[in-house]
């Protein structure tokens, strides 16, 4: 009978160790089955909705969504120790400066199968020959909202920076709250360079913007709510932002002042610190699909890299010159470089304006 006793023990023992084993086993499936979830700073309104639940139905991969409002923003954050980002997007500009500081991954580029699909002039920009760190997304132009209705714009004209810089409607006027936005445009006003270095020329686009700072009623890289509610008739604006207030009220219009504009192209890049890098290649790959790249332009109304996308689009939109302009105004377009030890005297001239 001892011996069975013994026994007995032994065995309820095992039997519970087993349990207990198996239990262990079972949150560990549990803990390892749970989702990724992958951590996105993009611009507002580029990722909608319906393009983030189709990737997650289709990988089980879960999105979480972080926003910036400038480039100088997301360089900021990085800089600062946000470590928890896989997928971030940075404009031309910025691209040169990350990648210089050794801030993005390289891609790999056989895990995007979907890589094809870009146009052959989005293949090798100058700010990443090769795409060895960026995706190119989507481009654009930053130029002026006007509400119609509430500002004269004579029929057939194309109005300048002036009407910006000296608004007739200042209280109801803002200026991005873009740095590198806000010199481009008075510099070219002026008739400099948007990307100058001078300390001359950069001194006296301050000066400027300081005079009028008063008069306008906010910096604002998000017009779209204000403008919707008539706070705002004249707008410093992205092309898309603009394009989107457009689509919802007819009485706005987007123009791409006469003097030149900024032209920007968007990325899509993996920071050096990613966590879930194959997962991040694999949303990558998603947004080149030519389907999904053609939504979101059409819902974003921003103009597409993606040649497969293009197929997609509205006729409406492949014929709209403000989504893509002709060649003369295509020629008067500049896009903003990395100016160098010159971008410190930009920054420090930013903040006065700002205190």
């Amino acid at each position: 009978m001892g011996d069975q006793r013994i026994l007995k023990t032994i065995l309820n023992a095992a039997l519970a160790f087993g349990l207990m084993a198996g239990g262990g086993y079972l949150m560990v499936r549990k803990k390892t089955d749970a989702p990724v979830v992958l951590r996105v700073c993009t611009w507002s309104n580029y990722l909608t909705p319906e393009a983030v639940s189709g990737f997650e139905a289709q990988t089980g991969i879960k999105v979480e969504l972080s926003f910036i409002s400038s480039n100088e923003e997301l360089f900021a954050k990085l800089r600062a120790g946000a470590t928890g980002f896989d997928i971030i997007q940075p404009s031309d500009y910025m691209t040169r400066q990350m990648v210089r500081l050794g801030m993005l991954r390289e891609l790999d580029h056989a895990r995007l199968m979907n890589l094809g699909n870009l146009s052959l002039d989005a293949r090798n920009p100058s700010y990443d020959p090769g795409l060895k760190h960026v995706l190119p997304f989507s481009w654009g132009t930053t130029g002026l909202v006007i509400n119609t209705k509430k500002v004269n714009i004579p029929a057939g004209e194309q109005p300048g920076w002036g009407l910006l810089f000296e608004s007739p409607d200042p209280h109801h006027t803002s200026l991005l709250d873009d740095m590198r936005e806000v010199f481009a445009a008075m510099l070219i006003w002026k008739g400099f360079s948007p990307n100058s270095g001078d300390h001359g020329q950069l001194s006296a686009a301050k000066d400027t913007i300081r005079s009028i700072r008063e008069k306008i009623l906010m910096f604002t890289s998000e017009p779209r709510q204000y403008l919707s509610r008539d706070e705002l008739h004249i707008s410093h604006s992205y092309s898309m932002d603009a394009l989107q207030v457009a689509a919802a009220r007819g009485d706005f219009r987007y123009f791409i002042p006469r003097e030149g504009a900024v032209r920007w192209t968007d990325n899509f890049a993996i920071p050096s610190t990613a966590k879930h890098v194959a997962e991040a290649h694999r949303l990558l790959d998603y947004l080149l699909d030519g389907k999904v790249a053609a939504e979101l332009a059409t819902a974003g109304r921003f103009s597409t890299v993606n040649d497969a996308a293009k197929n997609w689009l509205p006729a409406e939109d492949r014929a709209n010159p403000a989504l893509y302009p002709d060649k003369e105004t295509l020629g008067r377009l500049h896009y903003l470089e990395d100016i160098g030890d010159s971008l410190a005297v930009m920054n420090r001239m930013w903040a006065e304006l700002k205190i």
